[in-house]
């Protein structure tokens, strides 16, 4: 837009209204510019602020002084709006004599317009909406009105899957709570306690990551946990089923720094020397369960003297002993020889692994992956098939 069909834009506003009624000019500027196409008016208000800036001077802040008695930084800006709007010989005549105001008929008090460069950016935006607008095609059968008591009516599917997901949410909370209170109710008793502990790290995790990814599942299984009398628990004996907690391979993992050609490195405190001196692996093996059973102990006390809190909040880790403790001592043909030569010469076997398995189980906890692999086999595969869900009819 040139700048000579920009001052003329103002003087046909201007020749219609009072260029200093505020209210009429931006009246009248706003129904012009819906005039335009939108990117005509950006040029429009692009000239606008161009020629605002320019009026940013001493000698003209000094004039708003004298009309307005006023001049901080935002009264002295609603000036400059004012002064453009009242056209170019006005504009012009101040910019090179802000005294030569004094020849214009200006309202004491009047010459400030605080709401002349929002309103022009509202004509461009209203515009720029219309325009976009008449691109895209409504639904013309769609009603207007709106409240809570049609939600079926506008959104049928997405109101069904959110109100399926927050019924089972609520459904999951409530037995949630039964257990939490059942396992407080434990805290007299940590032996229930640590024969239970894979159960209740089962359900933790399988109720973390179904409420914060209920999202990721599709409708039809979200439709048959609701209909189970207990869904967590079922969801629970399936994640046990599928993982299974199975320690030998993450095991292999955690004691693969035991290297039968390296020597392990003495340490006093943790190193047996009766076990150092044994020369057979039948000897080792015996000295491997007396240690096994000594640090089993100690944890065990440990946690009869810890909060239960404290004892919930480190299933996973508890849990994780305990498998080890059970397969070390009845499992030992699963690991090589050599490297269970090497365990038996600690002192605390499980202490000594602690830090690595806390590290695959904080890895483990919490991954929505899993359960996106395990939900479906909690249901068939063939569309319309009748689900049996009774006790023994999961098949992992």
């Amino acid at each position: 837009m040139e700048r000579d069909i920009f001052w003329k834009f103002i003087d046909e506003i201007n020749a219609t209204v009072d260029s200093n009624d505020e209210d009429a000019v931006i009246s009248a500027t706003k129904k012009k510019l819906m005039e335009l196409p939108s990117m005509r008016i950006l040029q429009w208000i692009e000239i606008k602020d161009t020629y605002v800036k320019l009026a940013d001077r001493n000698d003209l802040l000094a004039a708003c002084e004298a009309v307005n008695l006023s001049h901080d930084q935002a009264s002295f800006r609603y000036f400059c709006n004012w002064l453009v709007a009242q056209g170019k010989e006005m504009y012009f005549d101040a910019l090179h004599n802000p005294d030569s105001l004094v020849n214009y008929s200006i309202p004491e008090g009047k010459a400030k317009f605080q709401y002349y460069g929002s309103a022009t950016s509202e004509a461009f935006e209203e515009k720029a909406n219309l325009e976009m607008m008449g691109n895209i095609h409504l639904n013309p059968a769609a009603s207007p009105d709106w409240s809570d008591s049609n939600l079926t009516e506008f959104v049928p599917k997405l109101n069904q899957k959110y109100h399926l997901i927050r019924s089972l949410c609520k459904k999951l909370e409530e037995e949630y709570d039964q257990y939490q209170y059942s396992w407080l109710g434990m805290n007299r008793n940590r032996t229930q306690l640590l024969e239970q502990m894979e159960q209740i790290c089962s359900i933790q995790i399988v109720y973390d990551n179904f409420m914060k990814n209920n999202h990721l599942y599709p409708q039809e299984y979200l439709e048959q946990m609701l209909e189970l009398d207990h869904p967590l628990q079922k969801l629970s004996e399936c994640y046990l089923l599928e993982k299974g907690f199975d320690i030998h391979p993450e095991m292999e993992r955690v004691i693969g720094f035991y290297q039968c050609d390296k020597p392990l490195k003495p340490i006093t405190i943790l190193v047996d020397p009766e076990a150092i001196s044994c020369s057979t692996h039948k000897e080792k093996m015996e000295i491997l369960d007396q240690h096994l059973d000594q640090n089993m102990d100690e944890m065990i006390d440990t946690m009869n003297r810890t909060v239960i809190d404290a004892v919930i909040k480190d299933m996973d880790i508890l849990s994780t002993m305990r498998q080890l403790y059970y397969s070390f001592k009845q499992e030992k043909e699963l690991y090589p020889p050599e490297v269970l030569d090497h365990i038996s010469l600690l002192r605390k076997p499980l202490s000594y692994i602690e830090s690595p398995i806390y590290k695959m189980c904080v890895t483990r906890k919490n991954n929505p992956s899993e359960l996106e692999s395990i939900l479906p086999k909690l249901f068939s595969d063939t569309p319309g098939q009748e689900l049996d869900i009774e006790a023994g009819s999961i098949q992992i």
